[in-house]
């Protein structure tokens, strides 16, 4: 149980239940990969500052969130170090050998759905499930590329996209819906992010 939850408001408790605890399989830490997977991938996708920057200021988060993970006590060395290499495998064949996002999603989805098979339905996998299939379909239906960006553009994507992921990660750890729900809003949110960037230009135009 995560040391004083019960002190902090309503609005912040399931963060820091979700930060400070573990659940399920300890190897590897599922932070520290998600860590390295979603900071890795901004960092390549964004085009903002220079490449080392980025690469900079990715590598720092996934640190400092692997660090998290040991001084919070719910990971030992080995999980961290696990489950950054397991990122770093899949960042390597997504961006040397898949390539495009279509591609990448379609892999997600794949793997869910044999986590699934193997390991039954939770949230997690319905979630991941989602991701996949939500953000392969909506890639699709983009024509495989998103607008070009416009400086006023850009900063109304990004304003959307904070919307959209505080919105869904605030409305996830206060209901915890069953994991069908879960999947089902992983791959609707998946879509408007990757939607986002069309949504943020014809605003800017306006």
């Amino acid at each position: 149980m995560a040391a004083h939850a019960d002190s902090l408001p309503a609005a912040v408790r399931g963060l820091y239940v979700s930060m400070a605890t573990g659940e399920g399989y300890g190897f590897p830490s599922g932070h520290a990969t998600t860590a390295v997977l979603v900071w890795g991938g901004l960092a390549w996708s964004v085009r903002i500052g220079r490449h080392r920057q980025r690469v900079a200021v990715a590598a720092g988060l996934a640190l400092l969130i692997g660090l998290s993970r040991l001084v919070l006590g719910v990971h030992f060395l080995v999980d961290v170090l696990a489950g950054f290499a397991a990122a770093g495998a899949v960042l390597w064949l997504a961006l040397t050998r898949l390539r495009t996002p279509d591609r990448v999603f379609g892999l997600a989805a794949v793997v869910a759905a044999v986590g699934i098979g193997t390991s039954g339905l939770t949230q997690n996998a319905a979630a991941a499930l989602g991701i996949g299939v939500g953000g392969a379909i909506i890639w699709r239906l983009l024509g495989g590329q998103s607008p070009a960006a416009t400086p006023a553009g850009a900063r109304l994507t990004a304003a959307l996209g904070v919307a959209v992921v505080l919105t869904a990660a605030g409305a996830t750890l206060a209901v915890r819906p069953a994991p069908l729900a879960t999947g089902l809003a992983a791959a609707v949110g998946t879509a408007l992010l990757l939607a986002m960037p069309l949504a943020g230009e014809r605003l800017a135009k306006k």
